[in-house]
C-alpha cells in the first residue's frame, strides 16, 4: 500500500496542470447536466414498475384516464348562500375549465354539477344553479335543493354551509406546466378573494408546494451550513489556503453529483434534495485531512524520514504536497471506500427516493475523496510551500486535549459500573422511542401548521371530510355487470362500512347514485331509499351521470 501510495503522489504531483484542466472540463460538463435537474415530488411515484400497487394503478388509469384532483374552497360566513358568492362560484367554475390542463368536462361546483330531481315524465339531471340566485327565494330553493341531496350535502358544501368546494380534474402534467397550472389557480383565487377566503389542496397543490419548499429549504440551508464550514476552515488552518482549497472540494463534488443525477434524467425529491447538504458535510472532511497533512509537513525542516521541527519547511511545493499525499492516501482511500459502500446498500430499499439517494451519495463520496487526492495536492503543487506551524498555533487546544482525556479515561475506567447502567438506561429508553415510531407518510407534515396547505387541508378535514381520497375500483366479468342490483348492494354496503371507519370522512358510489336515482324517481319516499331490484332500471342511467360518479 505504501508503494501505491508512493506511485499515486508522484503522478498527481507530477501533472498538476493537467489535473487542473481535467476537473476544469469535467465541472463544466456536470454543470450542464446540473441546469436539466428538475425538482419533483410525486410521491405515487416512488415505488419501483413491479410493485403491485404500481400496476393496479397504471391499470385504473388505462380505465379512467390519467389525471388529478384540484380542490378549491370558498369559505365565507355566515353562510355562502348570498347572490354575490354564488356568483363568484359561476364565474370562478367557468374560467377554471379553460385554463390549460384541466378537464373540461371535470369541473364540478354547485354551478357544474349534477342535481337529479324528479319530473312528472322522469328524472332531470341539471346544475343546482344555472345563474346566480337574485332573490331570496331562489336562495332558499337552491339551500333546500343541496341539504336534499345527500351525494353533495356535507361533500360539496359542508354542512354549516360555510364552505363549498369546486373540484377540477386536471391532465397528467410535467413539472413546469403543472406548475404554471397551479400558479395560475392561486392567481385567479387572488383576483376573486375578499370577503371570502380561498384554500387548495389535492396531490397537485400539495407537490407544488413540497417542490417550492425543498426549493426554499436548499436556498436557505446551503449558505447557512456554507457559511458554518468556512468559519470551521479559518478557525482551524487560520490561512486562505487553507478555507479555499477545501471550499472548492465540496463546491466540484456537489457540481459532479448533482450533475450526474441530470445527465442520468434523475430528478430532486424531498430526500435527494439533502444530498447536497449532507455532502458539504462529508467531502468538507477530506479536504481538511489533505491540508491538515500539508500544513504538518510544512511544519518540519525537510521530508526526511525522522524530521525535526524549529526551523520551517525547506522543500518546495511539489514536495510538500506530495509528501501529504502519501502520508493519506491509505486512510482517504479506506475511509471514503466504506463510506461509500455503506451508503450505496440503501439500494435494498424498495422506495425509489430512497435508492436514489444511496446511489447518489454514494458517488458524491467517491467524487469528494478523489478530488482530494488529486485537486487539492495538485493546487498544492503550483503554489510556494505555506507553513502554518500547527503544533504552536494549536498548543494550547494541545495541552487542554492531553489534559482532558487521560482525566476522562480515568473517569470511563473508575467509573464503568454506574456508566454501564447508565447506557443500560439509555438503551432501554431507545427501545422504548423505536416502538413509538409511526410508519407513513401524511405530507401535510411536511408544512409548518402555520402553512398554506397545512391551513387548507385542517379546512377540509373539519368541513367536507378531507381532500385525500382512497379509490376502490369494482370490475365484474360481464359487460354492464356494474348494473347489477346484487353487486350494487354489496358496493352500498362496502361503501357504508368504510364510513363507519376511522379517518374516513365521507365516502361516494355509483351505488349511493343508483340508491338516490331510485328514491327520487319514486317521489322521494324513505321505502325507496335502496338499491331498484330492476336492471333494467338502473341501465336507463344517463351516461353523463356515470361520468359524474367516475369523476369524484
Amino acid at each position: 500500500m505504501k508503494t501505491m501510495s508512493s506511485l499515486f503522489s508522484n503522478l498527481v504531483t507530477k501533472y498538476p496542470k493537467l489535473i487542473i484542466v481535467v476537473t476544469v472540463t469535467l465541472t463544466i460538463f456536470f454543470a450542464y447536466g446540473m441546469s436539466r435537474l428538475e425538482v419533483v415530488s410525486e410521491f405515487g411515484d416512488d415505488l419501483p414498475a413491479s410493485d403491485p400497487i404500481v400496476q393496479t394503478k397504471r391499470y385504473f388509469q388505462e380505465v379512467f384516464g390519467k389525471k388529478d384532483l384540484l380542490f378549491i374552497g370558498i369559505e365565507k360566513t355566515p353562510t355562502i348562500y348570498n347572490t354575490s358568492t354564488l356568483q363568484k362560484i359561476k364565474d370562478i367554475s367557468e374560467e377554471i375549465k379553460h385554463l390549460n390542463g384541466i378537464i373540461e368536462d371535470d369541473v364540478i361546483s354547485l354551478s357544474t354539477a349534477n342535481n337529479i330531481k324528479g319530473r312528472d315524465w322522469g328524472l332531470e339531471a341539471g346544475a343546482f344553479m344555472k345563474d346566480a340566485p337574485r332573490t331570496e327565494e331562489d336562495l332558499n330553493q337552491l339551500k333546500k335543493d343541496v341539504q336534499g341531496n345527500d351525494m353533495f350535502y356535507g361533500r360539496l358544501v359542508s354542512r354549516d354551509e360555510t364552505l363549498t368546494m369546486i373540484i377540477a380534474g386536471m391532465e397528467k402534467l410535467n413539472g413546469k406546466e403543472k406548475d404554471r397550472l397551479v400558479e395560475e389557480l392561486y392567481a385567479l383565487a387572488k383576483r376573486f378573494e375578499g370577503p371570502e377566503k380561498f384554500y387548495f389542496t389535492g396531490d397537485p397543490i400539495g407537490n407544488y408546494e413540497i417542490d417550492r419548499g425543498i426549493q426554499h429549504d436548499m436556498n436557505r440551508l446551503m449558505p447557512f451550513a456554507f457559511l458554518l464550514i468556512l468559519a470551521g476552515f479559518y478557525i482551524s488552518f487560520k490561512r486562505l489556503r487553507g478555507v479555499i482549497i477545501p471550499t472548492i472540494i465540496m463546491i466540484v463534488s456537489i457540481i459532479w453529483t448533482m450533475g450526474l443525477m441530470g445527465l442520468l434524467g434523475y430528478k430532486i425529491n424531498v430526500v435527494t434534495s439533502l444530498i447536497p447538504v449532507v455532502m458539504l458535510a462529508i467531502t468538507s472532511s477530506y479536504g481538511v485531512h489533505i491540508i491538515y497533512r500539508y500544513y504538518e509537513v510544512t511544519s518540519y525542516p525537510s521530508p526526511g524520514p525522522s524530521p525535526q521541527r524549529g526551523e520551517g519547511w525547506k522543500g518546495d511545493g511539489l514536495q510538500a504536497s506530495g509528501e501529504a499525499v502519501r502520508r493519506l492516501t491509505q486512510a482517504l482511500l479506506m475511509a471514503g471506500i466504506t463510506s461509500a459502500i455503506g451508503t450505496v446498500t440503501l439500494m435494498i430499499f424498495k422506495i425509489v427516493s430512497i435508492k436514489e439517494f444511496g446511489i447518489f451519495l454514494s458517488a458524491g463520496i467517491v467524487f469528494g475523496f478523489l478530488l482530494a487526492l488529486t485537486l487539492a495536492p495538485a493546487i498544492l503543487t503550483l503554489l510556494k510551500p505555506q507553513t502554518n506551524n500547527i503544533a504552536k498555533d494549536n498548543s494550547k487546544k494541545k495541552d487542554f486535549l492531553d489534559k482532558l482525556m487521560p482525566r476522562l479515561a480515568n473517569f470511563t475506567m473508575g467509573k464503568r459500573n454506574l456508566l454501564t447502567v447508565i447506557i443500560g438506561i439509555l438503551f432501554v429508553l431507545s427501545l422504548y422511542g423505536v416502538s413509538l415510531l409511526k410508519v407513513g407518510i401524511n405530507f401535510v407534515d411536511f408544512f409548518p401548521k402555520d402553512h398554506r396547505f397545512t391551513i387548507s387541508a385542517n379546512k377540509f378535514n373539519d368541513k367536507v371530510g378531507g381532500s385525500n381520497p382512497l379509490i376502490i375500483m369494482i370490475e365484474t366479468p360481464e359487460p354492464d355487470g356494474i348494473k347489477n342490483p346484487e353487486i350494487l348492494r354489496k358496493m352500498l354496503e362496502l361503501e357504508n362500512y368504510a364510513r363507519g371507519m376511522k379517518g374516513v370522512g365521507n365516502t361516494d358510489s355509483f351505488a349511493r347514485l343508483i340508491k338516490r336515482m331510485n328514491y327520487v324517481i319514486n317521489g322521494e319516499k324513505k321505502e325507496f331509499d335502496i338499491i331498484p331490484d330492476s336492471q333494467e332500471l338502473i341501465g336507463t342511467v344517463p351516461s353523463s351521470l356515470f361520468h359524474v360518479r367516475q369523476s369524484w
